[in-house]
């Protein structure tokens, strides 16, 4: 049986590409998927940074608005594809899932149970998309040979690719660092040289606080299909709202954009 994914990382909803959302549907609209697979950061969570005890409603409520926003934008999506909630997989980023876990860890040490209860009814994935499969972070999901996550944690190189097939010995697919990158490292084995590929992002590339700095950010998305025990593993490019999939051309029907 042949089996299509579509592999999207990094939407941080707040500082989401709508166009990139836009294709996207678009792409679903065409294409059969089986499953879709969320690779991390679908939200920010910056107002976690803001919570305190004396007054930790304000840093929820914040990140609470990004969540009930996202699920506009996932319910968009997973409808262009004709596809339910159990159909996605979350692995979980370090905004999404690392800063959560952290906050709940520390409520939890604290015994303040009312507080914890509170968090993670509000913000924790597994509580808000009960359907789909919930990969915790630093974890990941491996099909046909190919591990899928967001990002190996604490792992800080531009060599990326390379050092995340390194260190998980097979081909691994992920996201976190918004950037398309490839890299074969070779195995005694000629045949089974091993793959790290680094997913572009579908957020905007130059949100606030990066414009006044530079960046190699991509965007795009990848469509896996698993077959009979091995993988293909397409990366598609968005550039400037407009991409070519497949001898398409997809752009974004926004007016607004």
């Amino acid at each position: 049986m042949i089996e299509n994914w579509l592999g999207l990382a990094d939407i941080h909803e707040g500082d989401k590409s709508i166009g990139c959302i836009d294709i996207v549907k678009q792409v679903c609209k065409d294409i059969t998927f089986n499953k879709i697979i969320f690779m991390g950061d679908c939200v920010n969570y910056d107002g976690i940074s803001k919570y305190t005890l004396k007054d930790y409603s304000s840093g929820v409520d914040e990140c609470e608005e990004e969540l009930t926003s996202f699920k506009e934008t996932f319910k968009d999506i997973i409808g262009s594809a004709k596809l339910e909630e159990s159909d996605c997989i979350f692995t979980m980023g370090n905004h999404d899932g690392e800063r959560v876990d952290t906050l709940l860890s520390k409520l939890k040490a604290k015994n303040l149970n009312r507080e914890y209860r509170d968090v993670k009814k509000s913000l924790d994935f597994k509580s808000n998309f009960p359907g789909a499969k919930i990969i915790p972070y630093g974890e990941y999901l491996k099909k046909n040979g190919l591990a899928i996550t967001h990002c190996e944690p604490r792992m800080g190189t531009d060599n990326h690719s390379k050092a995340m097939a390194t260190r998980y010995g097979c081909d691994v697919l992920y996201g976190h660092y918004h950037k398309l990158q490839v890299y074969s490292v070779s195995q005694k084995d000629r045949d089974k040289a091993i793959k790290g590929y680094s997913i572009p992002c579908m957020c905007d590339l130059r949100p606030q606080y990066e414009q006044n700095s530079g960046n190699a950010w991509t965007n795009g998305f990848s469509v896996i299909t698993f077959h009979n025990g091995t993988y293909s593993l397409e990366m598609v490019e968005i550039k400037n709202n407009k991409c070519m999939f497949r001898g398409k051309l997809y752009e974004t029907q926004k007016d607004d954009i």
